[in-house]
């Protein structure tokens, strides 16, 4: 089965009716990316690797990201899990040194207006020299997307954190940013990070939600692994088999101990 694409989502979009694709595409999409993450890692491995479960960690807990080189580690599109060797793990960049975050730090914990953050100035003068940041071509649509970031922080920090499930069934007359996260089931849209050879979490995409979880200091997150280090794999699959497992372990979020 090919992956579904963007492309291919909106050529479908646009030539089926809509009833038909959120009764059809989404069942498709959550069996390709259990069979491939099966096919590419799941069988090698005795703990689970489930691309659509989502777990619940501390937010605070993730200070590290993944930056473009080091998602070129991985093989596959981000509704697929991976089991992955190598230093991947070791060339992540520090979150408090992104410019998305001390904007975000300093909107919504220091009560800066926008316009006088870093992150606001840097985008601006990218967009006026021709560039396209932050999927915006102009001030305008910076200035957009800035806003609705501003209702995102209001809207949780008024309402508490929901996750996409709850979300959609809030809102199912309402589209999602794009359209085609419509035709994709809730939980591939959580935040989604990544675990290091030490079970680090680092942070792979959803970083709107993950700073603003930080700064309105909230308990636990709802996210999706995508990708897990080998040697941290090789750590989940010894916790169902030994009885004498490393106590650093036995609670971390991402590790099952066998039932009793």
């Amino acid at each position: 089965m090919l992956p579904v694409t963007d492309e291919i989502k909106s050529t479908i979009e646009h030539t089926v009716p809509n009833p038909v694709l959120m009764r059809i595409l989404p069942q498709a999409t959550r069996w390709y990316a259990k069979t491939m993450t099966w096919y590419n890692c799941g069988r090698h491995y005795r703990a689970p690797i489930n691309p659509t479960e989502t777990i619940r960690i501390d937010p605070m807990t993730v200070t590290s990201r993944m930056t473009s080189k080091t998602k070129s580690a991985t093989n596959h599109s981000d509704i697929i899990s991976e089991v992955i060797g190598g230093d991947w793990d070791k060339n992540v960049g520090e979150l408090s040194e992104y410019d998305l975050y001390s904007g975000l730090v300093d909107r919504f914990k220091n009560g800066v207006a926008w316009e006088n953050t870093g992150f606001y100035k840097n985008r601006v003068e990218s967009v006026r020299s021709g560039e396209t940041k932050w999927g915006c071509n102009n001030v305008e649509q910076l200035k957009t997307r800035l806003s609705k970031l501003d209702d995102l922080y209001q809207n949780i920090r008024d309402n508490g954190y929901a996750t996409q499930d709850e979300i959609r069934q809030k809102e199912m007359d309402k589209p999602a940013h794009y359209r085609s996260n419509e035709f994709l089931y809730p939980e591939f849209h959580e935040v989604i990070v990544n675990v290091d050879r030490d079970g680090e979490f680092i942070l792979h995409d959803g970083r709107h939600r993950l700073v603003i979880a930080q700064i309105l200091g909230l308990q636990e997150l709802p996210v999706r692994i995508k990708l897990r280090h080998k040697q941290w794999q090789l750590i989940r699959d010894e916790a169902l088999s030994s009885s004498t497992f490393l106590t650093e372990y036995r609670n971390h979020p991402d590790i099952r101990l066998p039932t009793s």
